[in-house]
């Protein structure tokens, strides 16, 4: 519950039959049994995920304190926004994102990314009792992390970025038992049930992401690192994948699956529904909507207000 003076930048109302209404002063989500009030003029940003019973007479009191609302379908896809008439702060925030210094956006988020990793599997390798990385193999990884400060061309920086992703994810293979059958991430359909569990948590972590991104009005598509459709969505998760899926989707893996728990096919491998239930329930665990809530807002006010910008570690 929000204080009479605190302003949240967005709310985000997920899972099935919330009832929101709303009175004079508050917004009012019922979750069965539960009762969750907001001063109407704290929430700047409701997101709307799913299926829930929305009064008019809410929509009503939000549209008059100039407060957004965003609905998303039950995969987090955004489906259309209601915004008070003459209010459009979006578009001064995503001027902000298409004019910005794309490329030492994206080389900070390669070369943050690019260290969590690093330190992941060194971890990793000391957790195990042994060694992951072959000769020469660190170096390189070191190496790489000083060359993309001296890129000039966007694709170079993207070249090299694929170069190391590539590295890591067939470093991690060395630590899965071989009957997995996975060497390295794989373009889908993918045909072992390592990539199925990684997309699945790709997937799960990419909705927390467009929540944010769409909560703080920014441009999904206008990334810096990737491009195409989502790719400023693409260019958050990425900072979140090593702790928030591969850390959960990888310590599974090493475990051992049972036969039983997933079925590879002429095309591809399909998880159970046990098995996919059990990573989802890990990412639920792992995946923290503040923590992606909390950077994009900084890297919003890096975009807007020329604001520093960090990636968390």
């Amino acid at each position: 519950m929000a204080g009479a003076n605190t302003s949240i930048a967005w709310l985000i109302v997920r899972g099935h039959g919330v009832h929101i209404k709303a009175t004079q002063s508050d917004l009012v989500l019922q979750y069965g049994g539960r009762i969750e009030n907001y001063p109407i003029g704290a929430v700047k940003h409701l997101l709307i995920v799913g299926g829930h019973s929305v009064h008019t007479g809410a929509l009503l009191r939000l549209l008059e304190h100039d407060t957004s609302v965003t609905f998303f379908d039950a995969d987090c896809s955004p489906a259309g926004m209601l915004s008070p008439f003459g209010s459009y702060p979006e578009e001064r925030i995503q001027a902000a994102q298409l004019n910005a210094p794309g490329m030492k956006y994206a080389v900070t988020i390669a070369m943050q990314t690019l260290r969590t990793r690093m330190i992941v599997i060194q971890e990793l390798s000391a957790d195990l009792g042994r060694d992951l990385l072959y000769q020469g193999e660190l170096e390189f990884l070191h190496g790489s992390l000083r060359e993309f400060e001296f890129l000039v061309k966007m694709e170079e920086v993207r070249r090299l970025y694929r170069l190391t992703s590539d590295m890591y994810y067939e470093i991690q293979s060395r630590a899965i038992p071989p009957e997995l059958n996975y060497r390295r991430r794989t373009l889908r359909p993918h045909r072992d049930p390592v990539n199925a569990m990684l997309a699945l948590g790709y997937a799960i972590l990419f909705g927390a992401c467009t929540l944010a991104v769409v909560g703080a009005r920014m441009n999904p598509d206008a990334g810096m690192l990737h491009t195409g459709p989502g790719s400023f969505v693409n260019d958050v998760a990425e900072v979140f994948k090593p702790h928030m899926v591969d850390a959960a989707v990888f310590r599974r893996a090493r475990e051992g699956l049972r036969p039983e728990e997933y079925d590879v096919g002429t095309n591809r491998c399909h998880l159970s529904e046990d098995l996919a239930k059990d990573v989802s329930d890990d990412l639920r665990q792992s995946i923290k909507q503040d923590k992606i809530d909390e950077f994009v807002g900084i890297f919003k006010d890096a975009l807007v207000n020329d604001g520093q910008f960090c990636v968390p570690s």
